[in-house]
């Protein structure tokens, strides 16, 4: 939260190869932070850490407090091992956070890679992925604050060993909006957890594709979240539905579990059955799990209708953006220090 970046500043970094930025905290304030790959071998991004005896992992490598924060551009690499790298990618408490364009590597199998917390006093956090990749080991997003708001647009959501998204213990009333997008779990596509009471989450999903083998842990009431479906395709792998509280798992029955379970209404179009979705073969790890790990093909039904991510649109440009024909060219920028 330094003065040198006053309130409503953008800082544009340009960079190739391996490069480093340290962990920061942003509180009450609005800034942008572009990355553009500069000539060169592509750029990739990982966390400094702090080397003097008695320091902690950070909590996060951006953390929020009631501020504003653009990430646009840029693969940003999580570490792990005996250094002090943050714990997660991004913690906020309040405040209003866009990520564009970017793709996130998580390593770490403790703390999910996004934690949403609630404001001592301001206004519930709100999150933004607007063509963005989330590669996570756990969980990738974790919503605990009240009302909060996650908005998912042509992203691609993805947890290896949890789930996509988690509600703890204070997500009441949050609400999650996902639009042709892409989401795939190791465990479940979506995890509710014990809930302190009213009112419900409220899900509404438009083009989706989804991916794992069971696609909703329900571990508290079944009146604690309600789902608004149109048009989304769901993995013929996919054997679970709606798993309620002391449920084995097992093999459910679409039509019975999820169509009826969730009312007249509330599931509309699915694309559900044996080609409904293919996609390769997912790569074990983080780092190779790319937007074209989830490439579908071309002949599934999901393919056909346009459903999921568009899969090149995903993640980091490799250049940047070109000014219109008509336009003048930017002034030249070097890069900015320390970076």
């Amino acid at each position: 939260n330094s003065e040198k970046v006053p309130d409503g500043s953008t800082v544009t970094a340009y960079g190739s190869g391996l490069r480093t930025i340290d962990p920061f905290v942003l509180k009450q304030k609005r800034v942008q932070l572009v990355i553009e790959q500069a000539e060169g071998v592509p750029l990739v991004l990982q966390p400094g850490y702090k080397t003097e005896p008695g320091t902690t992992r950070p909590a996060a490598w951006f953390d929020v407090e009631d501020g504003q924060l653009t990430i646009e551009n840029g693969l940003f690499r999580m570490l792990a091992g005996n250094r002090n790298y943050p714990e997660r990618f991004l913690q906020m408490a309040g405040g209003l956070v866009t990520l564009r364009q970017i793709r996130v590597e998580g390593v770490d199998s403790t703390f999910p890679l996004i934690d949403l917390n609630p404001s001592a006093g301001h206004a519930p956090p709100q999150l933004l992925l607007d063509r963005t990749q989330l590669a996570a080991v756990r969980n990738a997003i974790r919503v605990r604050a009240a009302e909060s708001i996650q908005e998912i647009r042509r992203s691609i959501i993805s947890s290896s060993g949890g789930a996509a998204i988690v509600w703890d213990a204070g997500a009441e009333g949050s609400q999650t909006d996902a639009n042709y997008s892409t989401l795939a779990a190791g465990k479940f596509v979506f995890q509710v957890l014990p809930l302190g009471g009213k009112p419900p989450i409220e899900l509404f999903s438009d083009g989706c594709v989804y991916h794992s083998t069971a696609m909703l842990s329900l571990e508290t009431d079944a009146t604690s979240i309600n789902w608004w479906g149109r048009q989304n395709a769901y993995s013929s792998m996919m054997k679970s539905f709606l798993l309620t509280a002391g449920d084995p798992g097992g093999t459910q029955d679409f039509q019975a579990s999820w169509v009826q379970g969730w009312g007249v209404g509330h599931v509309l179009n699915p694309v559900q059955g044996a080609n409904s979705t293919l996609l390769p073969e997912l790569p074990t790890t983080v780092i190779d799990t790319l937007p074209d790990s989830f490439r579908l093909h071309k002949d599934c039904l999901a393919a056909k209708v346009g459903l999921g991510a568009p899969i090149s649109e995903v993640g980091p440009r490799r250049t940047p953006p070109q000014p219109a024909s008509n336009a003048q060219p930017p002034p030249q920028k070097g890069p900015t220090p320390g970076f």
